[in-house]
């Protein structure tokens, strides 16, 4: 039988080179995905629980592994400093709102006692006790502890809702850190099933390429596999055949081609 197709030895190292990068993106996206599973754990190493060993070369594989190290740590830094800033921002929160909480009070106690004195003031106003200028002193005093208290306290209002504010963020740091990676894992995942049917496929190309190519090398050595059925007294038959049986009318060929020699072939 004559192979109709392209050169078969071109075609193997076509195949040969294409399996070699399938490999290496199959051991990225491996040590991606390690990656991923370190960083949802929280740990500092790369996740080789589960790995498959590919047949890239020992230096390649261990600089795609420090690469995902290098990420994995500058992540996990870059996360644990976001949570950190918010921390320190919350503390701050803290102490404004310990102040402001302090300040309100003496604020409001100094409003009630310049009320009070405004009271007993008008008491003495109207028994013609005091004139008019120190009524309107008191009143001025008054009204302006009675508006500081107020300020504060909307004050204090607002950093409490600023704090609220940075302790939801925080919250959602983590939540999001989680969902994101999830999610990316999942992706991960999903692409690295796609790059092993993708070798898997290869891989046969380049075993079917190599039995060509074995074929061609050895020329007529891969005699392939004869048997003739023939109908011989209302029965059927099968015979072990040549090329140089001779065929009656009504036999049906059968001829297939033997794997031998294959696997050294295809290396």
């Amino acid at each position: 039988m004559l192979y109709r197709g392209r050169d078969p030895f071109l075609e193997a190292a076509d195949f040969r080179a294409e399996y070699y990068t399938l490999w290496t993106e199959f051991a990225k996206e491996e040590a991606h995905i390690s990656r991923l599973k370190s960083q949802l754990a929280g740990e500092t190493d790369l996740d080789k629980q589960g790995r498959i060993e590919t047949p890239i070369p020992p230096s390649v594989a261990a600089g795609i592994a420090d690469l995902e190290t290098k990420q994995l740590k500058a992540e996990l830094a870059d996360h644990q400093d976001e949570k950190a800033h918010l921390s320190n921002a919350i503390e701050q929160e803290d102490r404004r709102i310990s102040i402001l909480t302090d300040t309100e009070a003496k604020e409001k106690e100094g409003a009630q006692a310049e009320a009070k004195d405004l009271d007993e003031m008008r008491q003495y106003f109207a028994k013609g006790v005091v004139p008019v200028m120190r009524l309107s002193e008191v009143r001025r005093l008054s009204v302006l502890s009675a508006t500081q208290a107020l300020q504060t306290t909307a004050l204090l209002a607002t950093v409490e809702r600023e704090q609220g504010e940075l302790k939801r963020k925080l919250r959602k740091t983590d939540g999001r850190w989680q969902i994101d990676l999830t999610r990316e894992l999942q992706e991960a995942r999903v692409r690295l099933e796609t790059i092993r049917v993708r070798i898997q496929t290869v891989g046969e190309k380049l075993e079917y390429a190599g039995l060509v190519r074995s074929q061609l090398v050895r020329g007529r050595g891969g005699t392939p596999d004869v048997h003739v059925f023939r109908d011989q007294n209302q029965t059927r038959q099968s015979l072990s055949a040549n090329e140089d049986t001779e065929l009656l009318p009504g036999d049906v060929v059968e001829v297939a081609l033997r794997m031998e020699g294959f696997a050294g072939g295809s290396q």
